[in-house]
């Protein structure tokens, strides 16, 4: 990968790669062996270093192609990064979840309301979905964001919910943190995890199909 790359990670549906104030999304490869890509900056952390933490056992090499010179052996193996604030109070932690990524926004005990405004690149438009996640669609996927707190959903994003995360414009979401306490630290988690959907470009199978009460037909199955 690039020099500007720090971190990468495998997650469910895709892998991640974390640079300076920024996380790049790549979906699992289709047939063809292409990815769809998204990329997630925030926007007051440029230069933003991030961290391993958690040492994991073991080490990790790649070594892809004849030149031994691009190889890199022998790295070291986290549970987490952090990228410490991405913007004043907050931090950014990132790890692999059951559902892809998990995104973890924090704010330090006494410190002031605070908020970080994040941007995602490379999707055609986002919209709402029925469990109040937005979806940022890319060719025959999309990356679905989900605000939780702890692992329950708090609130629909995009409105004023206790999950305070909110749109601010057509790439731009914005998750705020409020109040002061002398003894807990604040957070927001977002799941970011791809998904599949009926019509794209790669292997769809549906296994059963029917109406609901209002007319709506319900697909059940599995896509690439």
């Amino acid at each position: 990968w690039p020099s500007s790359v720090r971190f990468g990670m495998h997650i469910k549906g895709g892998a991640v790669w974390v640079g300076d104030g920024w996380l790049v999304l790549g979906s699992a490869a289709d047939s063809l062996g292409r990815r769809r890509i998204l990329r997630l900056v925030f926007e007051d952390a440029a230069g933003v270093i991030p961290t391993g933490e958690e040492r994991a056992e073991g080490v990790q090499s790649f070594l892809r192609g004849n030149d031994s010179g691009r190889w890199a052996t022998a790295l070291p193996r986290f549970s987490k990064v952090r990228l410490a604030s991405v913007n004043e109070g907050i931090d950014a932690v990132l790890e692999a979840s059951q559902h892809g990524l998990s995104l973890q926004l924090s704010k330090t005990p006494r410190s002031e309301s605070a908020a970080v405004v994040m941007r995602i690149e490379g999707h055609r438009a986002f919209s709402p979905i029925a469990d109040g996640s937005l979806s940022f669609p890319t060719g025959s996927t999309s990356l679905n964001v989900t605000a939780r707190s702890g692992r329950d959903v708090v609130g629909r994003i995009g409105a004023q919910s206790s999950a305070h995360v909110r749109v601010v414009g057509a790439s731009r979401f914005r998750a705020e943190l409020s109040g002061s306490d002398a003894h807990e630290t604040q957070s927001i988690e977002l799941d970011l995890s791809w998904a599949g959907f009926v019509g794209g470009s790669s292997e769809q199978n549906v296994i059963g199909a029917g109406l609901d009460q209002t007319g709506h037909v319900i697909l059940v199955g599995a896509t690439d």
